[in-house]
């Protein structure tokens, strides 16, 4: 399978090695990021089962790691994507890390101020938008450039989609048909979008 697969980089150009060297460092980089954004979304998850297995001591763990992995791991997942982009258009990677601390900081900012509530929607809104356009962008730049292996392309672009519809169509109050909660629904969808994710990075930044 990886024998025969094309990777990002066309061999018959003269610029392969220069891109070759560009794509041995971001990758850590970028496997780094999504590595910190899924911990966020697994260590969140943990304390929810615990909340709602009526454990009152997660309680308030599960709100920090919900709000931190919400404020974090999108544009986390986002900043993969523009990690990998310079070697076709973009060159953000310089900046990754202020980046990152800035939205640290802005975070610790908005929970002092007891701000997070209220702009919690706006920000989310924002950066969900930028990150799944980014990694939507990478999906389908990966399948043009590799004609014979699309899959994982597609895993991007299916991941980010489910994340939209999840947030912008199922949401997580009320019930379907009087039965089924939406925040179940909404959580399911969520853990697939994440799962297809997880497995195109992890293939395409091996």
């Amino acid at each position: 399978e990886m024998q025969g697969r094309k990777r990002f980089l066309n061999p018959n150009s003269h610029e392969y090695a220069e891109g070759l060297l560009q794509h041995l460092l971001v990758k850590g980089e970028a496997r780094l990021y999504a590595s910190i954004a899924f911990l966020l979304i697994g260590i969140a998850a943990s304390f929810g089962v615990l909340r709602f297995a009526r454990v009152a001591s997660a309680i308030a763990p599960h709100e920090f790691f919900t709000n931190l992995a919400l404020f974090l791991s999108t544009p986390l997942l986002g900043l993969c994507a523009y990690t990998y982009l310079p070697l076709t258009t973009f060159n953000l990677s310089k900046h990754d890390f202020l980046f990152f601390g800035f939205l640290f900081l802005l975070f610790n900012f908005f929970v002092f101020y007891g701000l997070m509530s209220s702009s919690k929607q706006l920000y989310t809104l924002v950066t969900g938008a930028l990150a799944m356009l980014a990694i939507i962008y990478l999906g389908i730049l990966y399948i043009i450039k590799n004609p014979a292996y699309t899959i994982d392309g597609k895993y991007l672009i299916a991941g980010s989609v489910l994340y939209i519809l999840s947030g912008t169509v199922i949401g997580s109050t009320g019930h379907y048909f009087g039965l089924i909660p939406r925040v179940d629904i909404f959580h399911y969808a969520l853990a697939i979008a994440n799962l297809l994710i997880a497995r195109a990075y992890n293939e395409i930044f091996d």
